[in-house]
């Protein structure tokens, strides 16, 4: 008795129309995904011609900030000191988060800063760094065409990389940084229009990112951003406090899951790293609190006399490290004195 070949065509007709529709797949134009992002500092291409240029498009954008609802929140102002050396760090791999990071590190780096860029799955660079500017976006996954309009919203948040009030380094820290930046949430509404010409993928992000990062710059700045160079000589202008100088680089500090690090700062008597950790449960609970004395043991910490505060004898330099509860798990803390 011969088998019926019907069941064998059938299974490989659709076996073949099944790998043709997998193969196939969401049809994404080239570019669409937006911008790649490379943790690091910031370097122009030295041929200007190779920046890629921007569309016409019209942006239309409305802002709101807490400046004005909280009178303890202030714009990072016109110190030079604030600008040296700054983080622009997404928040999410949105592609609008992307083109407005990398249209910030342009800006800046063009002014003179030194602009570290981050991603939020980045390890920490070992920098000293004097503000930290995060970007999240919120709207549709990607554009769906340059000629078509889009909408999304933009949050923006910058906090200093000092560390905080009635913390046990802040009495080392000099007096000018005390109080100088606030920390802060902007968050901008923007739809974006294109003229009458159909742009490429890289000049569409191109203009929406420098767009939205010239308005960041601007509310921050208070204006605009202060003078950092000589125009002559090309080099930091001399009323302008040099970061001080340790003598070796600045080690890494402890790293694990949920620990996350913001940035460092470097000044004459303290340096070190502020950061969040968020444990397995959302809050400061016991649970959270045991996770974080766990790894810290692991890591060959020792808790010192007081609650939450451990340190670690690390290449013949004593570090610290304090955790207080927060909203939601704990503010960090690792840093050295002299």
């Amino acid at each position: 008795m011969k088998n019926s070949l019907t069941p064998l065509v059938l299974l490989i007709a659709t076996v073949t129309v099944a790998l043709w529709w997998i193969s196939r797949g969401p049809v994404i134009e080239a570019g669409a995904e937006g911008p790649s992002l490379a943790p690091g500092i910031f370097r122009l291409p030295k041929d200007a011609r190779k920046l890629v240029g921007a569309a016409d498009l019209h942006l239309v954008r409305q802002v709101t900030d807490t400046l004005a609802a909280a009178p303890q929140v202030r714009p990072v102002g016109m110190v030079p000191e604030t600008w040296r050396t700054v983080i622009v760090a997404s928040e999410d791999r949105h592609p609008l988060a992307a083109s407005v990071v990398l249209g910030l590190a342009e800006r800046l780096t063009a002014h003179g800063c030194v602009a570290i860029v981050a991603t939020a799955d980045s390890p920490p660079f070992p920098m000293a760094a004097d503000l930290r500017i995060t970007i999240g976006a919120e709207g549709e996954d990607l554009p769906r065409d340059t000629a078509a309009p889009y909408h999304a919203k933009l949050a923006v948040t910058w906090t200093s990389l000092d560390f905080p009030q009635e913390h046990p380094a802040q009495r080392r820290q000099a007096d000018i940084s005390a109080g100088l930046i606030s920390q802060g949430l902007m968050v901008i509404d923007c739809q974006a229009t294109p003229g009458s010409a159909r742009p490429t993928w890289a000049a569409w992000y191109a203009a929406v990112g420098r767009t939205l990062a010239g308005e960041v710059l601007e509310r921050l700045s208070g204006g605009e951003l202060p003078p950092l160079l000589d125009k002559t000589t090309g080099k930091m202008l001399t009323n302008i406090l040099p970061r001080a100088d340790w003598g070796g680089s600045l080690h890494l500090p402890p790293q694990c899951e949920g620990l996350r690090w913001l940035g460092a700062c470097q000044q004459e008597l303290v340096r070190g790293w502020t950061g969040t950790f968020q444990g397995a449960k959302s809050g400061h609970d016991t649970a959270s609190r045991a996770e974080l004395e766990r790894r810290l043991r692991n890591g060959h910490w020792q808790q010192s006399g007081e609650d939450l505060l451990w340190s670690r004898d690390q290449n013949d330099a004593l570090w610290w490290f304090s955790a207080s509860p927060a909203e939601t798990g704990y503010t960090v803390a690792c840093w050295q004195e002299r």
